[in-house]
């Protein structure tokens, strides 16, 4: 985290950061520049609010039901259910869902199908 906000201090770069909420690094740059929160949908998070370490063997969801759930949950009541089954507060200025899930496509795909009959739009 001290590297990073040492590279941007460095270029003297004037940019909005987008970090997990009640992260390392949004707590010192946070006085520095503007910051918007990052949270995943296909992503399990741990009782402190971070990602579960990919290498957890269900750290990813690739149900695409699930992560509507996870994402409707985030967006309603700015909360994630932790791996360990406790409802914790988050916030979240935009939503992410990586590339290399395999089931990106088809959550996307159900997400986008589950906002139209929920009347929801994201920007």
């Amino acid at each position: 985290s001290e590297t990073v906000l040492e590279v941007l201090v460095f270029f003297d770069t004037k940019i909005e950061i987008y970090l997990p909420f009640n992260s390392v690094l949004l707590h010192m740059a946070k006085e520095i520049y503007p910051v918007k929160f990052e949270v995943f949908i296909d992503r399990r998070y741990g009782d402190d609010g971070t990602l579960v370490h990919r290498n957890h063997k269900e750290a990813l969801i690739l149900d695409p039901d699930k992560a509507w759930k996870q994402l409707f949950q985030m967006y309603s009541r700015n909360t994630v259910t932790s791996i360990h089954g406790n409802e914790i507060v988050i916030e979240a200025d935009t939503f992410c869902i990586h590339g290399d899930n395999k089931n990106a496509v088809y959550i996307l795909e159900h997400i986008h199908s589950e906002m139209s009959k929920n009347n929801i739009s994201l920007q």
